[in-house]
C-alpha cells in the first residue's frame, strides 16, 4: 500500500486543503543487498474506494495516528480517501466553507483525475465516518444517492440536539455552522428526513451503524437504525461494549466495519 498526503487548492473552498490517501500497491519482491528496486503490480481492475471522514476536533491524519487503517485497507485491497472538513459537519456552512459541495464535487474530480485506477462507479464508492464524520457520511449518502453504494458510521452524531453536542460545540460554533441553533433543526439537517427524501428520489443503500453503549448518542443511533428499518432500508446496527480506551475501541469498530460490511 502507498500512503500519501495530497495538498491542492480548491476553488470551491477558496483555500488549499489536505487529503490523505491510501492507494493499493502489491509488492512482488523486496529487493536485495545490491539495491535492486522492488517491483510493484498495479491492478488492471479498478479499485473500490472508501471516503472516510474524521470526527469533530480531529483531522484527516488522525486515522493513521490512532488506528490500523492502512492494514485494514490492505486486507481488503481498497483505496481510502481521508479529507479534512474541520468542524464543518460536512454541510455547506451558512457563514463559512461549503463542505458538502466540496466533498461531492471538486474533491471527487481531483481524486478520479489523479488516480484513474480508482473506480468512480457508484456501487464501488463507499462513505463512512466517526462521530461528526459519521453524521456527515450518512447525510451525504442519503442526499447524494447517485454517488455512494454503501454508508457507514461509527459512534455517529445521529441527533442535532444542543445538549448532546455541548461537550464540544458551544452555541457560537453551532450558529457559525448552521446559521443558528434553531435552524439546526431544519429538515435538511435531520438524518431521517434526508434518508426519506433520498429513498423517494433514488432508492436505498446498505447502512452500517456501530455505536458504543456508553456514547451519549447511543440511544439516538438506535432510534435512527429503527427509523431506517421502518423505511425498509438495509441496516446493520451493532452495539460496541468493548472495554479499553476510546482509541482502542474505535480501532476495533473500524476493523469490524471493514470485515463485516465493506
Amino acid at each position: 500500500m502507498a500512503v500519501m498526503r495530497l495538498t491542492f487548492r480548491s476553488e470551491k473552498l477558496r483555500a488549499s486543503t489536505d487529503v490523505h490517501i491510501i492507494y493499493p500497491l502489491k509488492r512482488n519482491s523486496f529487493g536485495d543487498p545490491e539495491g535492486r528496486i522492488p517491483q510493484y503490480t498495479i491492478s488492471q481492475k479498478k479499485y473500490k474506494v472508501l471516503w472516510l471522514i474524521h470526527g469533530g476536533g480531529e483531522c484527516c491524519s488522525d486515522w493513521f495516528r490512532f488506528s490500523m487503517l492502512e492494514a485494514y485497507a490492505a486486507e481488503h485491497n481498497i483505496a481510502v480517501i481521508c479529507p479534512n472538513i474541520e468542524n464543518g459537519f460536512g454541510i455547506d456552512i451558512k457563514r463559512g466553507d461549503p463542505w458538502e459541495s466540496y466533498l461531492t464535487g471538486p474533491l471527487r474530480s481531483a481524486v478520479f483525475s489523479m488516480f484513474p485506477a480508482i473506480s468512480d462507479r457508484q456501487e464501488e464508492n463507499y462513505i463512512a465516518g466517526v462521530s461528526m464524520g459519521g453524521y456527515a457520511a450518512l447525510r451525504l449518502a442519503f442526499r447524494h444517492r447517485d454517488l455512494y453504494g454503501k454508508a457507514a458510521a461509527i459512534d455517529s452524531i445521529a441527533a442535532l440536539q444542543q445538549e448532546l453536542l455541548s461537550y464540544w460545540w458551544n452555541e457560537q460554533q453551532l450558529n457559525y455552522v448552521f446559521g443558528s441553533v434553531d435552524h439546526m433543526q431544519a429538515a435538511e439537517y435531520q438524518l431521517d428526513f434526508c434518508a426519506k427524501t433520498g429513498m423517494q428520489n433514488s432508492g436505498k443503500l446498505p447502512v452500517y451503524l456501530n455505536c458504543s453503549s456508553d456514547n451519549r448518542q447511543f440511544g439516538e443511533n438506535k432510534k435512527l437504525a429503527e427509523k431506517l428499518q421502518n423505511m425498509n432500508w438495509e441496516v446493520v446496527f451493532k452495539e460496541c461494549k468493548d472495554a479499553g480506551t476510546l482509541r482502542e475501541r474505535r480501532d476495533r469498530q473500524l476493523k469490524d466495519m471493514f470485515d463485516s460490511f465493506l
